[in-house]
């Protein structure tokens, strides 16, 4: 494994245990039984009950919990082995049934197949080196007419100031070329 992907996953095994407890990922609603999923993921994976789904980078297994929920026989993959034990942790405080797996997306094990849908979203891609690498775990794991969901937005994003009246105009507020995340 390179530099960047090491220095990635001990930056992401520090933070798996901060943002379980942190009100941005809303852990306490999703406790309470709320389901906290994104409401454009929500949207388009309404119909997931009784579906395979494999959650890429899932990190400690919030939204892949939700998608339990929703009625999926959810997998969720990372390479933090904190993330994986907060998901794991989370899921049998709950009682929601979801397979988390510690393995980097680039080296995923060989039999992660046959899934109905692949998910991922909301800042995944943005730290991957080798985005060829990654649809192809996508692609293996995904069964023949099966889906790939991936809800991103440009990494540009984590450096405008979203704290100013609803019509004033984005400002840049943090360096775009930041290598940690604001949140």
């Amino acid at each position: 494994m390179d530099d960047y992907r090491r220095e990635n996953r001990a930056w992401w095994d520090e933070l798996a245990p901060l943002h379980v407890k942190s009100p941005f990922y809303k852990t306490d609603a999703f406790r309470r039984g709320e389901n906290i999923l994104d409401p454009i993921a929500r949207e388009r994976l309404a119909g997931v009950a009784g579906k395979r789904l494999l959650h890429l980078q899932c990190h400690f297994g919030l939204d892949t919990l939700c998608l339990a929920r929703m009625g999926a026989e959810v997998t969720g993959l990372d390479f933090s082995s904190k993330a994986i034990i907060e998901a794991r942790a989370l899921a049998q405080e709950t009682g929601v049934p979801v397979r988390f797996l510690e393995a980097d997306v680039l080296d995923p094990p060989a039999d992660l197949k046959g899934f109905d849908i692949v998910f991922s979203s909301w800042g995944a891609i943005t730290w991957i080196d080798d985005l060829s690498r990654w649809m192809r775990t996508a692609a293996k794991a995904l069964k023949p007419g099966g889906r790939l969901l991936l809800i991103e937005g440009h990494p540009a994003m984590f450096s405008l100031d979203d704290q100013g009246a609803p019509d004033s105009p984005l400002t840049v507020r943090f360096p775009y070329a930041s290598s940690k995340p604001i949140i």
